[in-house]
């Protein structure tokens, strides 16, 4: 419940300066996810969402940020110096956002094959791509973003929601705003990207080929 105390929605103890707030949840029981916001009367409060996209092949989350954060959570600890993110770009746009707009919600996830986001691979297990990694689509991305609007406008509801990446992110931001069909009611705000590929279109085949899953079939 987005409206409970922070003890209760497991929240650490010990906040940045600038007083936010941070749940690790998975979205439609899969993807894992980082929200953190800023607003002073809980998540369902915000005005403004920015969801943010990886690139490929990378990720946003450290794969074992549920596991660390609950175990925070339970001995009162505070966040690590990372705060779960495992890449250093969205924790700085992250930073930025939260500091420069108030009543605002940052959220990163891994895309489904991703390790953290996979039905078939332990967390710990980041060598090694998870077998659902090989079965990974641009078509899937989207309906991953999808879901996580879905999600933040259930918890958000009078929130102006905008999607940014980079590189591939940047290319599936693009693409996830240009498609009414995906989006939640009340739509998408704004999209602004890092990094994109200069010709959409011919990009839309970088899905993998025949001969790489070949490749993945045979290591």
């Amino acid at each position: 419940d987005p409206t409970a105390s922070a003890s209760a929605r497991g929240y650490c103890s010990q906040q940045p300066a600038a007083h936010t707030n941070l749940q690790i949840v998975r979205a439609n029981n899969l993807l894992l996810t980082r929200i953190e916001h800023n607003c002073p009367y809980g998540l369902t409060g915000c005005k403004d969402v920015v969801i943010y996209n990886h690139g490929f092949p990378d990720s946003s989350i450290v794969p074992t940020a549920a596991q660390d954060f609950a175990a925070a959570s339970t001995v009162g600890a505070g966040w690590p110096e990372e705060s779960y993110f495992s890449s250093r770009l969205p924790r700085k746009w992250c930073e930025y956002i939260i500091k420069q707009l108030a009543n605002t919600a940052f959220v990163a996830f891994n895309t489904r094959g991703v390790p953290g986001s996979s039905s078939s691979a332990d967390p710990e297990t980041v060598e090694t791509a998870p077998d659902d990694f090989e079965k990974k689509t641009l078509t899937g991305d989207l309906e991953d973003i999808s879901a996580i609007a879905a999600l933040m406008r259930l918890h958000c509801p009078d929130a102006r929601i905008s999607v940014c990446g980079m590189s591939t992110g940047a290319f599936l931001a693009l693409a996830f705003a240009a498609r009414p069909d995906f989006h939640p009611q009340g739509g998408i705000a704004s999209c602004f990207v890092l990094a994109c590929v200069e010709d959409i279109p011919s990009s839309a085949s970088l899905d993998f080929s025949e001969e790489q899953r070949a490749a993945f079939d045979s290591d």
